[in-house]
């Protein structure tokens, strides 16, 4: 499995296929997954700071300087009291999407 399919489940295998990604030599392929990837992990962090309180913000910035395992519990601590996140992640996330196959339409 790789990072972008971590990211989309599911959806990724479709945007690869659509984007024509598949069709590219391994090496250009793994480094457009690797940049897609990034792209959506900023997406998520950009859509998560965005819907944090002051306090939440604060807290989320001391989490970043804690080591990787503490981190990420601290910052699931965090982002589990804000209400409705996963579904602005997910409405980004598609949102996101729905730009990047507009772009690879008008490409074609």
């Amino acid at each position: 499995m790789n990072a972008l399919e971590k990211l989309l489940g599911p959806d990724a295998d479709a945007l690869l296929a659509e984007l024509g990604i598949g069709k590219m030599p391994e090496q250009d392929k793994e480094l457009v997954i690797a940049e897609l990837a990034d792209h959506f992990m900023d997406l998520i962090t950009e859509t998560t700071l965005h819907n944090l309180n002051d306090e939440q913000l604060k807290e989320f910035k001391l989490a970043m300087q804690l080591p990787s395992s503490e981190r990420d519990e601290k910052i699931t601590q965090i982002t589990s009291g804000v209400l409705g996140l996963a579904d602005k992640i997910h409405q980004a996330i598609e949102n996101e999407l729905k730009v990047i196959k507009s772009a690879r339409a008008q490409l074609n």
